[in-house]
């Protein structure tokens, strides 16, 4: 069914936050919060944009970003992947937002991993459209840092050093496997 057929949901749950996320991470360097108080707005949503900015300028910063371009509309996937390169030098690294469409069903499985801030694989089945049907797939982070946020519990922030190999996409149902890179090649999903 894919996002667009999910309007509905983004009332009263972490969609709302999870959309400034993916959009902070797919390279939007400034939001405006421009005249909040002609919705009548309460002070615990004044505290949520805060936090939302907060944890965004902490794991993106404010300069030296650069969106890693995905030009495929991917509607009908179970979930949203952006990602940025920030940093410079032997500094830079890649942070990703993952949004699955149903967060209870979230299952990454972390491998070589000594403690929760310590890098690890980190491979999350997921469901994408390709070539017009259905398919489990699964992406794989190399050296990544799984990292929850405090201002929304329907995404996770996914940290890993830029000079590591790309994510990779696998996909073996369907009868024929497939194995690329995210972001995906141009036409490859659709």
């Amino acid at each position: 069914m894919g996002f667009q057929n999910y309007g509905w949901v983004w009332h009263d749950n972490d969609f709302y936050q999870e959309l400034w996320h993916q959009l902070a991470a797919g390279g939007v360097s400034q939001f405006y919060y421009f005249a909040p108080w002609i919705f009548g707005v309460t002070m615990r949503e004044h505290e949520l944009v805060s936090d939302m900015l907060s944890e965004m300028t902490a794991l993106l910063g404010c300069a030296d970003r650069s969106w890693i371009t995905d030009t495929n509309i991917r509607w009908q996937d179970d979930f949203l992947l952006s990602g940025s390169t920030v940093g410079t030098g032997n500094l830079t690294q890649r942070v990703w937002r993952f949004t699955p469409l149903d967060p209870t069903s979230f299952a990454p499985v972390v491998s070589a991993k000594l403690s929760p801030r310590e890098a690890g694989n980190v491979t999350i089945p997921v469901t994408m459209e390709m070539s017009g049907k259905q398919r489990a797939c699964e992406l794989s982070f190399v050296q990544a840092v799984l990292r929850f946020g405090r201002s929304s519990h329907y995404g996770w922030w996914i940290t890993q050093p830029d000079a590591v190999p790309p994510v990779a996409v696998n996909c073996s149902s369907g009868g024929t496997a497939l194995e690329t890179t995210w972001p995906l090649p141009h036409g490859l999903g659709q």
